[in-house]
């Protein structure tokens, strides 16, 4: 076999693996469980693009200056790689579904605070700090379990890991465009419904399943 033709083979073969994986995609796309998963996985997107943009924009440099970004990132990366050795503990002792509602609860807490909260140039330090441990912990439990739930309603498809994938993008695009156009407020309320929706889709998901489950049993 001459260069040309490896060449060709090997295209062939990318081809072929690529179609494999659009027809596992589109077949996974006519489920329900795919779409009621999709909004924890914007939330992860999302999440993102709030936190690098928005909150260090919004609220760090606008209550104290640019340089104190860098102090609060580093505290946001010590606090999720700390939060990232205990996450696997809590999952352990008070179950998945339990640890993603109360994450998503927590974002909710925070973003609702985000909108009544004036900013004070004396006392608002210490805020800006707990905030970013704060979105540090949501950070570390949505990186680590919301792809971990695709796994598990999906254990024989991997195509599953690529559709979590295409949702965070997603979130991170939405985040991304309404970054440049539109105020902190309606970002905020984008969040807020975006997190909701999250919220009851997963529970209403889960109690499916549940349910499911027990008739197999009979």
């Amino acid at each position: 076999m001459n260069k040309i033709e490896r060449g060709k083979f090997g295209i062939q073969k990318i081809m072929l693996k690529f179609k494999n994986e659009f027809d596992s995609l589109y077949e996974l796309f006519k489920q329900l469980k795919i779409w009621l998963l999709m909004p924890i996985a914007v939330f992860l997107g999302y999440e993102l693009t709030f936190m690098w943009y928005e909150f260090h924009r919004s609220f760090v440099s606008c209550l104290k200056n640019v340089n104190f970004i860098g102090w609060v990132s580093i505290t946001f990366g010590v606090a999720a790689s700390l939060f990232s050795l205990i996450s696997g503990r809590l999952v352990k002792y008070i179950g998945l579904q339990t640890t993603v509602v109360l994450m998503l609860m927590k974002s909710l807490i925070l973003q609702v605070f985000m909108l009544s909260w004036t900013p004070n140039p004396e006392s608002g330090v210490y805020i800006i700090f707990l905030m970013a441990l704060s979105l540090a912990f949501t950070d570390c439990l949505a990186t680590s379990q919301v792809r971990a739930i695709f796994g598990i309603f999906f254990p024989s498809n991997p195509s599953a890991y690529s559709a979590a994938v295409i949702f965070e993008t997603i979130g991170l695009v939405i985040g991304s465009a309404l970054s440049v156009y539109f105020c902190t407020q309606i970002k905020l309320y984008v969040f807020l419904g975006i997190t909701i929706t999250g919220i009851f889709s997963y529970i209403y998901l889960e109690i499916r399943h549940n349910f499911k489950a027990e008739d197999e049993k009979f």
